[in-house]
């Protein structure tokens, strides 16, 4: 029999599935017949960063919950000890993977590319994590409505993904001792059809309906209901399979930014089950790959093919519009562990990509033949591709441009939440604080994300 076909890549946790199409083509996929759609205050239904309402979520509730659904027991503790061990060098724990499990000319690596190893965040292991005086633990500093990222008919069964991430509390005043979490679980569609989301519609009305909820308490009480209990006819967002295995496509992820030492390095890991246990696993980030692969001087065993797979993803980066230009289709093989947000050459593609003048002109040839509207160069495919990678969507592309008119918006400087920054809440008790976002989040993906949420609402 002929071979089965390889399974569809993965959908890229920052932009594919619906928010890339047009507010019509949204409108259509939702079922229902035109009306008006509820406004969507974007502080209240796509990022929430008040106190009043994250003092609901705790760090030992996720963690005990994870581990409660591992199929042997499991601790909570014993489970965030063996995802912090990945930083070491084995044996460690000896509970799981390790950062030197594979070595290239003697140098720990994954996935072909070498990486930090080890990394201070390691050192977390046996501290007071779950002890909410202790500097050592974790908060809850933003819960994420990622709608826009519920994969098309034909092509994934999800309605999206809903993210909880956390900050250790050290950071707060200790800008040398920082580590952020983030939880991207995808939400299954239990009325998948291959044909539209209506499925979704009670999932996207429950966030819309957050807008116009005063009180901060019974928005704190829902959005913990809808994470830790599911809405009716949905499983929880909090259930090991969705940061890992939820759909074909979207597998979900837990991402992490980490800075208890230099250099700041931001990483990618999934939740499987193995040997009966529930264990997180390392994992190449989207849309990220590895540097060096831009720069046709360095042999490098993947260098030749990852250049002739960039050609065909320059149709996608061209597109000119600042939330739709993308690489999905290139192959995991390419992306990193490690997104290193400060060395001037690791992830730094553009000065990577400066030695290679023929990988330039092969990808001017492919841009002049598929016509070029903008007038784009080579440097600013490779500087959107740049954009789309962890450091470069935290660091490196801040206020950048990228062709065609269009420019890469700020990050609050490594982060796009800010766990060591706040400002007074628009509204809750008197003296309410919420946790700062940044440029980027408030002036260009909030308000698209909204759009692609009221065209959803909106019927057609």
């Amino acid at each position: 029999p002929p071979p089965p076909p390889p399974p569809p890549p993965e959908q890229p946790p920052e932009r594919d599935g619906v928010g890339m199409l047009d507010d019509a083509e949204i409108a259509a996929l939702s079922g229902l017949s035109v009306r008006t759609p509820p406004t969507v205050d974007p502080r209240r239904s796509l990022i929430v960063t008040d106190e009043a309402i994250l003092s609901r979520f705790s760090f030992e509730e996720l963690m005990a919950r994870l581990a409660s659904q591992s199929l042997l027991p499991l601790s909570k503790e014993t489970l965030f000890n063996q995802w912090m061990d990945i930083n070491n060098r084995k044996p460690g724990l000896g509970l799981g993977a390790h950062c030197d499990d594979t070595l290239d000319n003697g140098q720990p690596s994954f996935n072909g590319f070498t990486i930090q190893c080890p990394r201070a965040e390691g050192q977390q292991i046996d501290k007071a994590t779950f002890d909410a005086n202790s500097p050592d633990s974790y908060v809850a500093i933003a819960l994420v409505n990622r709608f826009d990222l519920a994969s098309l008919p034909g092509k994934g069964d999800d309605c999206g993904e809903y993210r909880l991430v956390f900050a250790k509390r050290s950071g707060m005043t200790d800008r040398l001792n920082r580590n952020l979490v983030v939880f991207e679980g995808v939400l299954p569609n239990p009325q998948h059809n291959g044909r539209d989301l209506s499925g979704c519609v009670p999932v996207v009305e429950f966030w819309a309906n957050l807008s116009s909820i005063a009180d901060p308490g019974e928005r704190a009480k829902r959005l913990h209901d809808f994470f830790y209990r599911g809405l009716r006819g949905f499983q929880p967002v909090v259930r090991a399979a969705a940061f890992g295995n939820a759909s074909t496509r979207a597998k979900g992820q837990v991402r992490t930014n980490q800075f208890m030492q230099l250099n700041w390095m931001l990483r990618q890991y999934t939740l499987q089950h193995e040997g009966g246990f529930l264990r997180f696993k390392p994992a190449p980030a989207k849309e990220n790959p590895e540097g060096l692969l831009f720069n046709e001087t360095i042999d490098h065993a993947k260098g030749a093919d990852f250049r002739a797979a960039f050609l065909d993803v320059v149709s996608s980066l061209k597109v000119n519009d600042l939330h739709r230009f993308n690489m999905n289709a290139l192959p995991d093989a390419f992306n990193a562990f490690d997104s290193d947000a400060q060395d001037p050459m690791k992830t730094h593609y553009a000065n990577q990509f400066a030695s290679s003048p023929n990988f330039a002109a092969s990808i001017d040839s492919r841009l002049a033949a598929g016509g070029n509207p903008a007038g784009l160069t080579a440097a600013d495919i490779v500087a959107r591709a740049q954009a789309l990678s962890c450091a470069g969507c935290h660091q490196f592309s801040n206020n950048k441009s990228l062709g065609g008119g269009l420019t890469w918006p700020a990050s609050l400087g490594f982060v796009h939440i800010a766990e060591n920054q706040t400002e007074a809440a628009a509204d809750g008790p008197a003296g309410s604080l919420r946790f700062l976002i940044s440029p980027a989040l408030k002036d260009v993906y909030l308000p698209r994300h909204k759009q692609v949420m009221e065209a959803f609402l909106r019927g057609s």
